[in-house]
């Protein structure tokens, strides 16, 4: 997670696992798994995750190296996407002033 939470009562967390394991790409790995993980819960109405079937989850884990440079790599491309969506807005918003200018008449339209 990029910021604190609180883990309530039915929730599980992860604490610092291995000098082995990069928690940011443990991360991203977690993420692409999440549909797969989301199979696991069981129960009707609110579902719930068995810690047992959490701790049989087996997920690939390359080597530290190749995980740190995995978890760069992954958060550069979050980084351009959160950059990318800022810009959109940004784009949104001044459309929506001029669609707004334009229809109210505050700017004409000039025919050639």
């Amino acid at each position: 997670m990029k910021s604190d939470f609180w883990s309530g009562g039915h929730n599980y967390s992860l604490q610092k696992i291995s000098n082995k394991v990069n928690n940011l790409c443990l991360y991203h790995i977690l993420k692409s798994y999440e549909k797969d993980i989301m199979k696991l819960g069981v129960g009707s109405g609110l579902k719930n995750i068995q810690l047992k079937a959490l701790k049989d989850f087996e997920i690939p884990l390359p080597p530290l190296n190749e995980q740190i440079a995995i978890a760069n790599i992954l958060s550069d491309l979050d980084n351009e996407i959160a950059s990318l969506k800022n810009k959109k807005r940004q784009f949104e918003n001044i459309k929506k002033a001029l669609n707004h200018d334009l229809m109210s008449a505050k700017i004409r339209v000039l025919e050639k």
